[in-house]
């Protein structure tokens, strides 16, 4: 895993951990710990915990989150910085990550945006991956909103633990920072999760934890799923975020990767 820059990718990558830098904005991810996510240190400034799609291995036999696969290959190409991962005894999959920049850049007025493409493969027959992404922010307040099939969306304030399915189209989550005029949104496309938990801890630190792929995975099969980030301004946001959800619905489905 060589170093790699390149004049035409955000990234730069030294030995597992990608440094996304674009424009005033810039960020981290070390891919051999996944699960600590991507950190936005240009927002961040280590005043608050801010994490973004971390991916974890969820475990039903064990409340804490975990990654138990060694990196295999790291790269970067074009705007995505990419890890490949190698199966173990006890958990018999190759997942491969690609954590993408600017995916949503046709939305003006976004900060800045992210998506991680989760793809998974195994070798047996009839295995759920259990894989879970998990976003953290200090937030004031958090809304999930839920795109309807036709014209119109469903905005609920989460001021509790509670878990959600899939409805409508796309999912998103908006999460407005307590101390900076801006807004955090995530969106998922409802084929792509079985389940999306909030999870508030004692200093009010709110989590969401989309629960990937649900369905079975058959031997041989690759199995995909996105996660799309988005900063956005305070102002209008859940307009923006709503934007940001009809950009998502726009993108093609990754044939190859």
């Amino acid at each position: 895993m060589d170093d790699v820059a390149h004049q035409s990718t955000p990234w730069s990558l030294h030995g597992t951990i990608g440094q996304l830098t674009s424009g005033n904005f810039s960020a981290a991810v070390d891919a051999a710990k996944p699960q600590a996510g991507l950190r936005h240190q240009s927002l961040d400034h280590g005043q608050s915990r801010c994490s973004f799609l971390c991916v974890s291995r969820e475990s039903t036999h064990s409340s804490s989150l975990a990654w138990p696969l060694p990196v295999v290959e790291a790269y970067v190409r074009g705007d995505d910085c990419v890890a490949c991962y190698g199966p173990t005894d006890n958990w018999p999959y190759s997942p491969q990550l690609y954590w993408h920049a600017n995916t949503l850049s046709e939305v003006e007025r976004s900060l800045t945006s992210m998506s991680l493409l989760v793809s998974v493969q195994t070798h047996l027959l009839d295995t759920l991956p259990r894989i879970v992404v998990t976003s953290q922010f200090p937030s004031g307040e958090t809304h999930f909103i839920a795109t309807g099939e036709n014209e119109g969306a469903e905005i609920v304030p989460i001021e509790s633990d509670c878990a959600l399915h899939p409805t409508g189209a796309v999912s998103c989550t908006l999460h407005r920072h307590r101390s900076a005029p801006v807004s955090y949104a995530q969106i998922v496309a409802a084929t792509d999760f079985r389940q999306l938990r909030f999870d508030r801890d004692p200093v009010n630190h709110m989590s969401a934890k989309w629960e990937l792929f649900a369905d079975f995975l058959e031997k041989g099969v690759i199995r995909r799923a996105r996660v799309h980030g988005v900063l956005l301004p305070r102002e209008n946001d859940i307009e923006l975020a709503l934007e940001c959800c009809a950009a998502v619905e726009r993108i093609p489905l990754p044939l190859t990767v």
